[in-house]
């Protein structure tokens, strides 16, 4: 394999879902997974994604130097296509937040509402806590808690916050436990 970087041979092996696309063999002590090139270097492949594809060493040395078969270069081909919009399509994921993140960084903003500001740290704390497993209707009742604590400072709140909704989030995850377990018969 020449000049491909750990991380493009990482992101093929991923693409390939970690097995031979020949055989299908997954990597294990009976298969070392490699990078192969589809059209080899030496019938002037190159190193575009496009032309990889994950081959066990049983596969990529009995293959050697020979020009691959119109099917295989359609597959890799696809099989890049494929990963590409995945990659997209994920990206684009990321970048939107889940109506349950924005409903509670709303509900706390709102809740706190002229008694202090809600930071861009916090709110990142609050979309944790709500992909962790807390509703947002519980944050925000968290916050309301918080709110109506006279006893907790201005710059205590958020903290005070934080730990009534990590205390409803270990008992969320607690009976998530026990659910699991039940299911399995435990």
């Amino acid at each position: 394999m020449t000049n491909v970087s750990k991380s493009l041979r990482f992101e093929v092996l991923k693409r390939d879902g970690f097995a031979c696309t020949y055989c299908g063999a997954k990597a294990g002590p009976d298969a070392e997974l490699q990078v192969d090139h589809v059209m080899p270097l030496a019938l002037g492949g190159t190193n575009e994604p496009s032309n990889l594809t994950t081959a066990c060493q049983e596969c990529n040395a009995g293959k050697g130097s020979t020009n691959p078969d119109a099917p295989t270069v359609e597959a890799v081909d696809a099989r890049h296509l494929q990963w590409r919009a995945a990659v997209a399509l994920a990206g684009h994921e990321a970048q939107q937040e889940s109506p349950e993140v924005v409903k509670a960084i709303a509900g706390v903003v709102e809740s706190w509402d002229g008694i202090c500001v809600v930071t861009t740290q916090e709110r990142e704390t609050i979309k944790q806590y709500v992909l962790d497993g807390l509703p947002a209707d519980t944050m925000i009742a968290c916050a309301d808690i918080a709110r109506g604590s006279f006893h907790v400072k201005i710059d205590s709140m958020f903290p005070y916050m934080i730990g009534i909704a990590r205390n409803k989030l270990a008992a969320i995850h607690k009976r998530a436990r026990e659910i699991v377990a039940e299911q399995d018969g435990i």
